[in-house]
């Protein structure tokens, strides 16, 4: 921590990034950090903190918070997207709770009960539970459209946020679990762009003047879903127009994507680090496609 709204991060390959807040990640508007040791549940503040280290777990025990939430969720359009599930922009583990009201009860109601969550309308939902039994619950923003969004992290790509109005349905899986080996390795974005006259450059690459690394994300919305992508994941980005852009990731998934200046002629321009020493900037309108070299 270096003062109430700023930190400094350490990354695995040992770079350091200073951020300064604009949420409740960092700084005083930090909603608390939990910390799970052999004695209980201890709850900081941020002005608690002076660093913080993560590593690896040591003691094979479950959370006392429950599992991650995982599961695969279905939107309207009939797409779907299996990953870590963030409800209502809020709840991410087993133990969080649901709540609503059915016709005769309140009721709060342990994610990790629930086996699926399928939308009824603007204002209720239908909640299945492990023992089979189906509520339908109203009255909060659990089930309803004051729901601030549904978030799955996928790790074929980065995170998709659905909207209400979106979403049909989410049905939880067993947590998968991931080794640490499994994560993106930390290093600068590599790779060739084509411009539309055909001249090729390779080298490293910082976008939109801006990502320069593995672990930045690719911002876009395509049919009112908000994606941001893991560089470290994409293959290729291909623009279409003025306005969009095609990004394909490693695993051959493809979204044209709109509405940032990552995939739009608001692009601060795509600069290429080359061999000689020499940097090549190609703005927006002169850029065809990047080829991204595999990690």
């Amino acid at each position: 921590v270096i003062d109430g709204n700023e930190a400094r991060i350490t990354l695995r390959s040992g770079d350091t990034i200073e951020l300064r807040s604009n949420s409740t990640d960092l700084g005083r508007r930090n909603r608390g950090i939990f910390v799970d040791d052999a004695e209980g549940v201890e709850e900081l503040e941020w002005g608690d903190i002076e660093t913080i280290e993560l590593f690896r777990p040591t003691a094979n025990r479950p959370p006392a918070f429950g599992e991650r939430l995982y599961g695969t969720l279905r939107i309207q359009d009939g797409a779907e997207f299996t990953g870590y599930i963030t409800w209502d922009m809020d709840e991410i583990f087993g133990a969080d709770t649901l709540d609503g009201r059915s016709a005769d009860a309140n009721h709060e109601i342990a994610f990790g009960t629930i086996t699926a969550i399928a939308r009824q309308s603007a204002r209720s939902s239908a909640v299945t539970l492990r023992g089979g039994e189906t509520i339908e619950l109203r009255g909060s923003n659990d089930v309803n459209s004051e729901n601030r969004g549904i978030a799955v992290a996928d790790p074929g790509f980065g995170q998709v946020t659905v909207e209400w109005y979106q979403f049909e349905s989410v049905q939880f899986l067993p947590h998968p679990g991931r080794a640490l080996a499994e994560f993106q390795e930390v290093r600068r974005l590599r790779g060739t762009v084509v411009t539309t006259t055909g001249q090729r450059h390779s080298g490293e690459i910082r976008w939109d003047n801006d990502e320069e690394f593995t672990w930045e994300h690719l911002d876009g919305q395509h049919g009112g879903l908000d994606f941001d992508i893991e560089f470290g994941l994409i293959r290729t980005i291909e623009r279409l127009s003025d306005r969009a852009a095609r990004v394909t990731v490693l695993d051959g998934r493809s979204f044209e994507l709109s509405g940032s200046s990552d995939v739009n002629d608001d692009n601060r321009g795509v600069f290429v680090m080359q061999s000689d020493g020499s940097t090549v900037l190609i703005d927006w309108e002169d850029f065809e496609r990047v080829e991204f070299d595999a990690r």
